[in-house]
């Protein structure tokens, strides 16, 4: 192959990417990494707004089983989910920490255990994850050689299964 031919095989790669992995391309991710049941899971630090010990919710009758209550976070009602029944696990999650995400301000919040920070992740580095036809699955922005999968944040907190009474958790 000419250096021309890996030029060229280099652009149809990137354009061939979906729009989003396309925007990432060159970034380096900030990344808070956890354990959601068995799997391990990422998302940018700029949606994590606080991680906090296990907060103790407050179930709600009636919720779907992916809802795992409320919390009062610094005066805001937060419904609290569990990320391992997104993420297709089927038991529930008795997580030891409560991550709060958000874009602009805290949004909802998830259970999750043994919570590390990892930065610098070239987002070159990241592999495309699976997505199921049906979307039951988060978004993700891919995986890394660590199969760590990195979940995309805003289309997390845009996804609708996070909504409650039809408006984003977190805006009331």
């Amino acid at each position: 192959m000419t250096r021309m031919d890996d030029i060229f095989a280099e652009r149809a790669r990137v354009l061939a990417e979906p729009e989003e992995r396309a925007a990432l391309h060159g970034r380096t991710l900030d990344l808070v990494a956890f354990e959601a049941g068995s799997q391990k899971v990422a998302i940018e630090a700029q949606y994590v707004h606080a991680v906090v010990g296990r907060a103790g919710s407050t179930p709600v009758p009636g919720a779907p089983d992916i809802l795992v209550g409320v919390i009062n976070f610094r005066g805001s009602i937060l419904p609290v989910f569990d990320i391992s029944r997104a993420l297709g696990g089927t038991g529930a999650m008795d997580g030891d920490c409560t991550i709060v995400l958000g874009e602009h301000g805290p949004e909802f919040a998830f259970v999750a255990n043994a919570v590390e920070e990892v930065s610098g992740v070239e987002a070159t580095q990241l592999h495309a994850a699976l997505q199921t036809e049906n979307g039951t699955m988060p978004p993700s922005l891919g995986v890394t050689r660590s199969a760590l999968n990195v979940l995309d944040g805003r289309a997390l907190l845009a996804d609708r299964k996070f909504y409650v009474g039809g408006r984003s958790a977190g805006h009331t």
